[in-house]
């Protein structure tokens, strides 16, 4: 696990959330390498539930104060689940974006990532 890679990939995904591009999200999803029993979301959920929750999303003011959680689990090697905790307005929200970042598979320096879903811890 490259700790460095976690933190750019998760920045990477804020940095388009951010800058509402939603499209190069969906483009960018590795969703086709799940396994059973787990899905991605489509862009289009994330625009919406990100309209929903008010505010905008923001960067945070350096990329070591986004909140991230990794989590390994025992029977699927290849891939990392990782919470990260989003900015709205400037300040940290208690919204929380769970990825799949796949260490198998890179582009560009970031692993390949599935947005798997958003919650309001």
């Amino acid at each position: 696990m490259k700790k460095n890679r976690i933190r750019a990939t998760a920045s990477f995904i804020v940095d388009c959330l951010a800058a509402r591009n939603y499209c190069l999200l969906e483009k960018l999803d590795f969703g086709q390498d799940m396994p059973s029993g787990y899905v991605r979301i489509p862009s289009g959920y994330i625009k919406q539930a990100v309209r929903e929750y008010g505010g905008e999303v923001t960067v945070a003011p350096d990329p070591t104060a986004y909140r991230i959680d990794v989590i390994r689990h025992a029977d699927i090697k290849h891939i990392l689940f990782v919470d990260v905790r989003l900015w709205f307005d400037g300040q940290e929200s208690d919204l929380t974006l769970q990825c799949a970042f796949h260490t198998n598979q890179t582009l560009d320096g970031l692993y390949r990532f599935s947005m798997t879903d958003l919650d309001v811890l």
